[in-house]
């Protein structure tokens, strides 16, 4: 049922983190998404995978123009390994600078 929830795009709206109806706002800097992005890949080479199929960064938003430039990313279901790193570590964006 999550990753139902967690793949299908109209039911974790995205969009202005003003708008009540949003559920997905922006990552704070780019520095969040690039740690987000690594820690997506990291996993991945431990031999974990990513769970959902839309996970990752997105590029503008069809729906709202002013996401032009923004710091936009997908939540990320992952399943890493028992060994992994991200066990000891919280692996949450936006992540402290």
């Amino acid at each position: 049922m999550l990753l139902k929830n967690y793949n299908s795009p109209s039911n974790l709206p995205i969009g202005d983190p003003l708008d009540p109806k949003t559920m997905i706002g922006p990552l704070h800097t780019r520095t969040s998404v690039e740690r987000y992005k690594q820690r997506l890949e990291s996993i991945k080479k431990n031999g974990g995978v990513i769970l959902n199929e839309n996970s990752g960064q997105i590029g503008t938003l069809e729906n709202w123009g002013e996401s032009s430039g923004g710091n936009w990313v997908r939540p990320a279901i992952a399943k890493p390994v028992k060994d992994d790193p991200c066990w000891k570590e919280e692996y949450v964006s936006p992540s402290p600078m």
